[in-house]
């Protein structure tokens, strides 16, 4: 299956308003006061370990207008509300009942409220789905029309560990990419590399019914609306609503 675009590498990412709200001082940027950016994190097994993630130290870019016409394109509820984060938000860790989305994310299949598909992955991965970069949301959706063409139900979280390994960057910890597990098997090819990091800047929160919990065998699954470690998650980053 062939996946194509101008963005990252498989290998590699590169106060609250509303829209019916003027956009006032405290929504132009989301870099906390006086904060400086780590210059190391610590890595194990290829992923970053670190609670001071790069979202944090970056200014959103995301306008009122980009959203009205997300709104728009994606037939996105009127009842989800989508804000652009002030400066004294923290993106890693949005106000509660909301979640941390990505503009560029919407291209290559998520949707708000996000499918129980994705919300399942999400849940078995311990990921926000703000950390997951345009070429994982690539492989995520190129896998599910790869397993539908074969008249297979939708990948599972085991087939999906088994496929790709989860991997992140140290001067990128918080966002993650998949990986391939074997050079000689890679379900999902052509994926575009390089293309730059402006899809970082473009963020904003989305509230209210934006599909965090998904039913698995019956019980609802929650998918963690703040920044995790994979592998280290906490309890309240999965109960905090």
């Amino acid at each position: 299956t062939s996946s194509s675009g101008n963005n990252d590498e498989e290998g590699s990412s590169g106060s609250e308003n509303t829209l019916s709200e003027g956009q006032g001082d405290d929504s132009s940027e989301a870099s906390p006061s006086g904060a400086s950016r780590p210059e190391e994190r610590g890595t194990v097994g290829g992923r970053a370990l670190s609670r001071d993630y790069a979202i944090d130290y970056m200014s959103c870019t995301t306008t009122f207008d980009e959203l009205n016409d997300l709104r728009l394109r994606y037939s996105i509820p009127g009842e989800i509300p989508l804000k652009i984060p002030g400066k004294k938000d923290t993106p890693s860790r949005p106000p509660r009942g909301y979640v941390t989305l990505y503009l560029e994310s919407f291209k290559y299949g998520l949707r708000c409220p996000l499918q129980p598909y994705f919300a399942r992955i999400l849940n078995g991965l311990n990921l926000a789905p703000g950390q997951l970069n345009p070429n994982g949301w690539r492989v995520l959706s190129g896998l599910f029309i790869l397993w539908d063409r074969c008249c297979q139900s939708e990948p599972t979280v085991d087939e999906v560990k088994h496929l790709y390994q989860l991997k992140s960057s140290p001067k990128d910890a918080g966002w993650y990419y998949f990986q391939s597990s074997t050079k000689s098997r890679k379900p999902i090819t052509d994926l575009p590399t390089g293309g730059g990091g402006a899809w970082k800047r473009k963020f904003f929160f989305a509230g209210g019914p934006w599909g965090q919990v998904a039913q698995i065998d019956g019980k609802d699954c929650r998918v963690p609306p703040r920044f995790t470690v994979p592998g280290c998650l906490l309890a309240l980053d999965v109960l905090y609503p």
